[in-house]
């Protein structure tokens, strides 16, 4: 028996989960309240963000007005936005350049910031590992005219590399592409709430494993950030999500096993069933980790 993981087209799975989630909404998707602003937010002004595996976009314009509001885009020059899957879009690749580049023109110029460049690459980052376990630059990043960021957003992006832990790339973006004093904003699921402990004892009553036991927030903050040294955890905020209302079950099936919802009496099913109880613990957590470089 297989994972019931990726069955549903790309593109419905990801606007799906944006939407339910409302990850274009800054008071449901970012931890931080828009004031005060946030200590490492204090003073910090990129010029260059990019977001990594932005997907149709939705958290990056989150991000664009919370830090906006908070003062921190008076110096900001360039968006990049790369997306490595061209199938989320109905339009292919040229499809979500057009809609990603569109929607982050309204996002800035709502926001004061007409002036911004946005570029979006429709591209898989890949890297390698080097001798002495190191890493190599990030392509397609180390081809940009500045192959450095002030602010890097990797939201929910570790589960695609190696072993899904997020040391590879985290390495990798610390060594090549950040500016002194860059960000990485990165976000991660966290095992510790109903939907992936369910998760997890259901794959072990099934005697499967989990396809990325590594891919988890806390394994993150425990054994990821303490091996980088030069990266400084300015904060790691939990996030967590009420799924509530008449789309709970299939919203809550598709984070638990990325599939939309079929028969209720499969093991998967019932595992979904069984977490919607008068709990008021949040379904769905994960963690916000603003990572400082230091040369």
């Amino acid at each position: 028996m297989n994972i019931p993981e990726r069955k549903v087209p790309e593109a419905d799975f990801v606007r799906y989960v944006e939407e339910a989630l409302g990850k274009a909404d800054p008071d449901r998707a970012i931890p931080w309240v828009a004031t005060p602003s946030p200590e490492w937010a204090v003073g910090f002004h990129p010029r260059i963000i990019w977001d990594l595996g932005c997907g149709l976009g939705a958290f990056t314009e989150a991000i664009i007005l919370r830090l906006a509001g908070w003062g921190c885009l008076d110096r900001l020059k360039q968006l990049v936005l790369v997306e490595g899957d061209e199938a989320i879009h109905p339009g292919g690749g040229q499809g979500l350049r057009a809609e990603l580049r569109q929607r982050m023109k309204t996002t800035l110029d709502h926001c004061g910031h007409d002036d911004v460049s946005v570029e979006v690459i429709i591209a898989n980052l890949a890297f390698k590992r080097t001798e002495g376990g190191g890493a190599s630059p990030i392509s397609p990043l180390d081809g940009l005219a500045s192959p450095r960021a002030d602010l890097v957003i990797a939201s929910h992006i570790t589960y695609y590399f190696e072993d899904g832990s997020g040391q590879g790339i985290t390495q990798a973006l610390q060594t090549h592409h950040l500016q002194p004093n860059g960000r990485i904003w990165c976000v991660i699921r966290n095992l510790d709430c109903p939907i992936y402990r369910k998760r997890r004892q259901t794959l072990k009553e099934l005697n499967m494993p989990d396809p990325k036991p590594y891919d988890y927030g806390e394994y993150f903050q425990d054994s990821v950030v303490p091996r980088f040294e030069g990266l400084l955890l300015r904060e790691a905020k939990v996030h967590g999500y009420n799924i509530k209302g008449s789309e709970c079950l299939k919203t809550g099936h598709s984070l638990m096993w990325r599939e939309f919802p079929g028969s209720s009496e499969t093991p998967y099913g019932r595992a979904v069933r069984a977490i919607y109880t008068d709990d008021a613990d949040p379904l769905f957590r994960e963690t916000h980790f603003i990572m400082e470089h230091h040369e």
